[in-house]
C-alpha cells in the first residue's frame, strides 16, 4: 500500500506472496482522492483471518476490505466512513481475537475532524473495538480518552498533543493489547514542551485506565531530565526486542539536546513496563553527527 502527500493520493495494494526477485501484480483501491496526508493501519476487525485496512485523514477514515466470499484484490473496497484524524494504530486490545483500532486527534485546532472536541484543544483519542457484525468491522462511534479523563495520568493544556504518537502492543503478555500514547508537547514543570507518555493497558472490556502509567525523563530510573523542548514522546514503538513474548517500548526526543535527539528503551515485564536498567541512545551510541535528530521517525 502506497500513500502520498499533494493534491492527491495512490492506493494500491499488492497481495502476496513477495520474493527477493519479484512482487505480485498490483491493484489500485478505490477511493477518494486526498489532498493531505495520510496515515494508514492494517488488523483483523471483523475475526475472518483477512486483515481490513484504515485509511485515516483529517476529515475522515476509511476501513478498506474485501467483499464477502472473494479473493481477487480488486474487490478490496472502502466498506464503512469513520471520524477522521491525524494518527491511527491497531492492535487486539480486549483478547477476542478481532483487532480494534485507536484513531487519535491529537491538535484539534490543526486538524478539525468537524465533531466537538472534548479536549479542548489537548488531543483526544477514540477507541473502537472490532466487530463481526458490522460492514468494515468498527462502529461508527466509540470510546474517547483524553488527559480530563478518569484515571489517565495528567491534565489537558492547549496543544499537548496527546496522540501525536501511537503504538499498540502487548507489553505484560496477558494476550490483551496495551496502548502507548506520546504526548511531545507536555510542559513538565518550568519545562516547555518537554513532553512525555502515558501506557493505558487492555483488558478483556478493553482499553481501561485502572493502573495508567506516565513516563517521562523526570521518571525514577529514566535517564536525563526533562527540559524546554526536548519532545520527549514524539515517536513511541511498542515491539518485542528481545523475544521474551512481551513488548518493549522506544520513546524519542529527537530534539533533546539541542537536536542531537535520543531513543530510550524500557522492557515489558509481567507488571507492565520496568523503568529499570532503561536503555538510552544517543548519537555516541549510534555513530552519528551531533545535530543528527535521532528519533525523528521510527520505522515498524
Amino acid at each position: 500500500m502506497r500513500s502520498s502527500c499533494g493534491s492527491s493520493s495512490t492506493r494500491r495494494l499488492y497481495s502476496g506472496t513477495f520474493t527477493r526477485t519479484e512482487a505480485p501484480a498490483g491493484h489500485d483501491v478505490s477511493g477518494p482522492d486526498s489532498t493531505s496526508r495520510e496515515f494508514l493501519a492494517a488488523g483483523d476487525f471483523t475475526g475472518d483471518g483477512k486483515d481490513e485496512l484504515a485509511v485515516v485523514q483529517p476529515k475522515t477514515t476509511l476501513i478498506y476490505g474485501q467483499a464477502f466470499g472473494t479473493t481477487d484484490a480488486d474487490y478490496f473496497t472502502a466498506q464503512a466512513q469513520l471520524a477522521g484524524g491525524d494518527r491511527v494504530a491497531a492492535g487486539d486490545l480486549n483478547g477476542d481475537g478481532r483487532d480494534d483500532l485507536a484513531i487519535a486527534v491529537s491538535n484539534p485546532r490543526l486538524h478539525p475532524n468537524g465533531l466537538a472536541d472534548p479536549s479542548h484543544g489537548a488531543g483526544y483519542i477514540t477507541v473502537r473495538y472490532g466487530n463481526r457484525d458490522i460492514n468494515g468491522g468498527l462502529a461508527r462511534t466509540g470510546r474517547i480518552y483524553h488527559q480530563n479523563t478518569g484515571g489517565v495520568p495528567g491534565a489537558n493544556s492547549k496543544e499537548d498533543e496527546f496522540g501525536a504518537a501511537m503504538s499498540i502492543a502487548d507489553i505484560d503478555g496477558d494476550r490483551r493489547a496495551d496502548l502507548a500514547i506520546g504526548v511531545p508537547n507536555k510542559t513538565l514543570g518550568r519545562a516547555v514542551r518537554a513532553g512525555d507518555v502515558v501506557v493505558l493497558r487492555g483488558s478483556a472490556g478493553g482499553l481501561t485506565t485502572a493502573g495508567a502509567a506516565l513516563y517521562s525523563q523526570n521518571t525514577s530510573g529514566i535517564p536525563d531530565q526533562s527540559e524546554n523542548n526536548d519532545v520527549f514522546g514524539s515517536q513511541v514503538r511498542l515491539a518485542d526486542f528481545n523475544r521474551d513474548g512481551k513488548a518493549d517500548l522506544a520513546i524519542s526526543a529527537p530534539y533533546e539536546n539541542n537536536g542531537n535527539g535520543a531513543l530510550w528503551q524500557l522492557r515489558g515485564t509481567s507488571n507492565g513496563l520496568s523503568a529499570i536498567n532503561v536503555s538510552l541512545f544517543g548519537p555516541k551510541e549510534y555513530g552519528v553527527s551531533s545535530g543528527s535528530g535521532i528519533g525523528e521517525t521510527l520505522l515498524d
